[in-house]
């Protein structure tokens, strides 16, 4: 059976503390299910853009399970997530 192709989604995460902090979060997303690549496109003043290859559909409740602390939905579209740090 083929696999899905790719689709590409921006992941925006505001209020990201600190470097190490938007690193957890890319290494998070890179691991979750489908996610063929998390690719950092931004980080800077606390806002985190993180360029997403996935197969099949992201699941926003599994980004939200981060372990450093917990993501909340700001704005969802089709091309887009927005995240903050709570």
């Amino acid at each position: 059976m083929p696999q899905p192709a790719a689709t590409s989604v921006v992941i925006a995460v505001e209020q990201v503390p600190s470097a190490s902090v938007a690193l957890s979060i890319q290494r998070f997303v890179a691991g979750l299910p489908g996610v063929v690549a998390a690719t950092t496109r931004e980080y800077a003043a606390g806002q985190l853009r993180l360029d997403v290859m996935s197969r099949g559909a992201l699941r926003v409740d599994e980004i939200g399970l981060w372990p450093g602390g917990r993501l909340e939905v700001v704005e969802q579209a089709a091309d887009g997530i927005s995240f903050r740090v709570v």
